[in-house]
């Protein structure tokens, strides 16, 4: 006969523990937190950006758009999914600069 703590550890239930699809322990909702909390800077931050664009040296926008890139890729170590996003709009954005850089050099 099992104890009532095996029988819990057999059903994932070890110190209040959700289990994921694969049956690992959970992560507590502090995880979905932090990712909230980080996705909004980086909301804010693109949104602040966009605002610069047309006010802002060029140099100034470019690069903290670049750093902001650069954040969104980090930003799948906390949401994974982050990395592939990331890569994505990290290479939109080095199309959109190599773009706009042929487009200028075209009207001189």
């Amino acid at each position: 006969m099992r104890s009532c703590h095996e029988e819990a550890l057999r059903h994932g239930a070890d110190h209040g523990g959700d289990r994921d699809r694969a049956g690992h322990p959970g992560r507590h909702h502090g995880g979905a937190r932090v990712a909230a909390t980080a996705g909004a800077i980086l909301a804010v931050a693109a949104a602040a950006i966009a605002a610069l664009a047309r006010r802002a040296p060029l140099r100034l926008v470019l690069g903290s758009g670049s750093v902001l890139q650069v954040l969104v890729v980090t930003a799948g170590a906390i949401v994974p999914a982050m990395y592939i996003l990331g890569v994505i709009f990290a290479g939109l954005w080095v199309i959109g600069i190599w773009l706009g850089h042929r487009v200028e050099q075209a009207s001189q």
